[in-house]
């Protein structure tokens, strides 16, 4: 199926820029009803938590959970080997590096997206806008400041539009729902949760993996497997760490109060791993889709 993007068009860019200016302001109208000053005061300071620090208590699975660990086992290795420079770890991170940072890895793609607007597209892997949606929201997950690690949802679910369009989509969507959804099991803590995210999780996994496979699989002579053996491996990882999380610590560790956040730490820093590695699968995949509209006949 091909499909035409129609041209630029300023009657409908100030139609979508109304409608987005009402659903953004329409919410705050019933804050604004008294002490309007003091409403707005405290919004900021909840949408913009400037004063919490670069990360959340538990770190979420991107570059700055790389970066606050390097600064753990920099600041470590000093302390025993007597090193002042390392023990002071590494330089603090303000909100407008992230600003920075975040602004320069979504220009790419913003490039992209006005660029290639008008351009002809095929239905599948060169579906340029949900690329684009894709990456960006990889791009705030990864760069903005004192992420949550819910917000890895913003990627995941734009991902569910794509995960049929190409094995190598579907892959991303895999992937990208494994790493992400354990990076959220911290969130339910109590023993009696522990059976609920941990089927919830490996059912949605294998349904959505088995379901895919068929997906792809219909029409062909020879099945093409969706996951490789070393994202097979990945998975195995996670899973040791989900058994030292939830058994081996609570076990031999914690009842003598020993490393009480290591298990956190762990997560975040697996986790960092593999979305990161998400992140960047998702870009070469953007770029693919870039390279399809421009070798695509007219």
């Amino acid at each position: 199926k091909v499909c035409k993007m129609p041209s630029f068009s300023l009657s409908r860019f100030l139609h979508l820029g109304g409608a987005t200016a009402a659903t953004l302001v329409i919410p705050f109208l019933p804050f604004l009803a008294t002490d309007p000053v003091g409403q707005l005061k405290q919004m900021l300071a909840r949408l913009f938590p400037f004063a919490r620090g670069l990360c959340h208590d538990y770190w979420a699975g991107n570059v700055w959970a790389l970066y606050m660990f390097s600064e753990k086992v920099l600041s470590f290795v000093g302390k025993k080997c007597h090193i002042a420079v390392l023990i002071d770890g590494l330089p603090e991170v303000p909100p407008n590096v992230c600003a920075v940072a975040l602004l320069v890895s979504l220009a790419p793609a913003l490039v992209y997206a006005w660029k290639y607007a008008g351009s002809t597209c095929l239905n599948g892997s060169s579906n340029l806008f949900i690329n684009a949606v894709v990456y960006c929201a990889f791009c705030g997950f990864m760069f903005s400041y004192h992420v949550h690690e819910k917000a890895i949802m913003t990627a995941i679910i734009p991902l569910t539009l794509l995960s049929t369009t190409s094995v190598k989509h579907a892959r991303l969507y895999l992937l990208t729902c494994a790493v992400g959804h354990f990076g959220l099991f911290p969130l339910l803590y109590r023993r009696v949760e522990t059976p609920f995210k941990l089927v919830s999780y490996l059912m949605h996994l294998v349904l959505s993996e088995n379901l895919l496979g068929h997906y792809f699989d219909e029409g062909r002579k020879a099945a093409q497997p969706i996951l490789t053996r070393y994202d097979k491996i990945g998975f195995l990882l996670l899973m040791l760490v989900f058994l030292f999380a939830e058994v081996v610590h609570p076990i031999l560790l914690k009842p003598h109060g020993k490393l009480e956040f290591l298990p956190l730490m762990i997560q975040s820093v697996v986790c960092a791993l593999g979305l990161v590695y998400c992140w960047v699968y998702s870009w070469l995949l953007l770029r693919r889709c870039v390279k399809d509209i421009k070798e695509k006949p007219e």
